[in-house]
């Protein structure tokens, strides 16, 4: 598309064709204008529209992702990936496209994902705990935040994913405390500033 002015100063998009043709006798040049303006700025607007989602998805300090779903109702291919998901798993994202969420579920795990899967289809937010296998074999827990929706006519599943690592070891090792506690020969408790007991 070429910029065009008009007489008033106004500017305006066209395409611009021409062809050789004879005219009595005469040869000439023929051009043709077809007005783009509104084609031109639809394209604009949905690529500012793409670029504000793509800064948005990339943004996130979550994990991201988007998978679609099989016939038989598990998960399938990731289509979209953020730099956080790659990072924390250790894969590019040309590697994860490649790859569906049950290639990074860990193997003990106890996720039942078609009754996951139809739980979103019914219109819930499902929130569920996860372990997924890094690229370099370590286990990453994680917290999953998954719904359903409509990508250009096609069912998926967006999922934030929230690494939960911290979490996990913090409840461990409060675990840890309490088991050597109650093994101990004293009689013990633990009493908060305000004098309740909490243990």
């Amino acid at each position: 598309a070429h910029s065009c002015q008009r007489k008033d100063g106004s500017v305006f998009y066209a395409e611009i064709s021409a062809k050789r043709a004879v005219i009595a006798g005469r040869p000439v040049l023929v051009g043709f204008f077809t007005d783009t303006t509104e084609r031109k700025r639809a394209d604009e607007a949905l690529r500012e529209s793409e670029e504000r989602n793509r800064l948005l998805f990339e943004g996130i300090t979550d994990g991201v992702f988007v998978h679609d779903i099989t016939d038989d109702e598990m998960p399938g291919r990731f289509l979209a990936v953020n730099d956080t998901i790659c990072q924390w798993l250790g894969y590019t994202r040309e590697e994860l496209l490649r790859l569906t969420v049950l290639d990074i579920d860990a193997p003990e795990s106890t996720v039942d994902r078609q009754a996951v899967i139809a739980r979103l289809k019914r219109g819930e937010k499902v929130l569920f705990e996860q372990t997924y296998i890094a690229k370099d074999g370590h286990r990453v827990p994680v917290e999953i935040n998954a719904q359903f929706f409509q990508m250009q006519g096609r069912p998926v599943i967006l999922s934030v994913i929230r690494d939960i690592t911290e979490r996990k070891q913090t409840e461990e090792n409060l675990r840890k405390q309490a088991a050597l506690l109650d093994a101990a020969n004293d009689a013990i408790y633990v009493r908060a500033l305000d004098h309740t007991i909490t243990y």
